[in-house]
């Protein structure tokens, strides 16, 4: 009889745990995101810098929902817009959506980036406007765009 109600104390507290350690049923969608992105259409204006140095995307994991984006982006012929967005929300397996404010390097003040980013197979897509806080002209406006693919 100890023998038995061993075994059946054994298999009850085995299934308590188990069930028990289910932490989330969240689909962790921001793992295949993860990786450097570059633009191989993007050919420097110096000659004396690699496209991947200048026009890249970097993603990181945070969580299973949130993804952190380091941009460098070319916005004119000239102009490099370099930020890294630290709570980038996804929306499923292939769409997120920026909403945050932070800093552009190149430029002073603060900015509220808002946008998507999309991720079709390999390529990843991100368009945003950033627009300064304390927006006083139409130069205070900033688009952000880059269109990249895997770099394996």
């Amino acid at each position: 009889m100890r023998k038995i109600l061993f075994i059946a104390t054994v298999l009850a507290t085995t299934v308590f745990m188990t069930s028990c350690s289910k932490s989330s049923n969240e689909t962790d969608y921001a793992s295949k995101w993860a990786g450097v992105y570059n633009d191989p259409t993007s050919v420097p204006n110096d000659g004396t810098s690699t496209t991947a140095s200048l026009n890249n995307v970097i993603v990181s994991k945070v969580n299973a929902s949130t993804l952190k984006i380091q941009v460098k982006a070319l916005e004119t012929n000239y102009i490099y817009t370099y930020v890294t967005l630290k709570n980038v929300s996804l929306n499923g397996a292939t769409k997120a959506s920026i909403d945050e404010t932070d800093a552009l390097t190149e430029s002073t003040g603060t900015y509220h980036i808002k946008g998507t980013v999309e991720l079709n197979g390999t390529q990843l897509t991100l368009n945003a406007i950033a627009t300064n806080t304390a927006a006083t002209k139409e130069s205070d406006v900033r688009t952000l765009h880059f269109s990249g693919f895997y770099n394996q």
